[in-house]
């Protein structure tokens, strides 16, 4: 009776894991491309992904998701639906932060364009 008691409440525990994990699934994308003025690729750009919790019933605690781009400048997460806070960093470059607003089963793609940062121009000069 013990085991078969524990053996229940195994399974119950799992099956409420399995449910609030599938409950918690993302069910949006996140997928962007991140590039120079010229339109080359910057490849190992941060990126970082923080939610903002505007128009949600509850607050909740949340991560900040952070990836790096690809060599094409390419990077994709999978996210719930709802409006994040996108920056992107690289060397030698201005950071762009942006609004962005995921919608349920949709993917969004945002183009980012960075700026070489004038200080850096500005004590690097010809050698940049």
């Amino acid at each position: 009776m013990i085991v078969a008691a524990k053996r229940y409440g195994l399974w119950a525990c799992l099956w409420t894991c399995l449910a609030s994990t599938v409950v918690a699934a993302p069910t949006a994308t996140l997928r962007g491309t991140v590039v120079d003025s010229e339109g080359t690729a910057v490849g190992m750009a941060h990126v970082i992904v923080h939610e903002d919790g505007s128009g949600r019933q509850a607050p909740r605690a949340t991560v900040d998701v952070t990836l790096r781009s690809d060599e094409r400048g390419r990077f994709s997460v999978p996210l719930e639906p709802g409006f994040y806070d996108v920056c992107i960093m690289a060397q030698a470059f201005t950071p762009d932060c942006r609004k962005v607003l995921l919608k349920h089963q949709q993917t969004t793609d945002v183009k980012v364009r960075l700026k070489i940062d004038p200080q850096v121009i500005k004590q690097l000069g010809d050698r940049f």
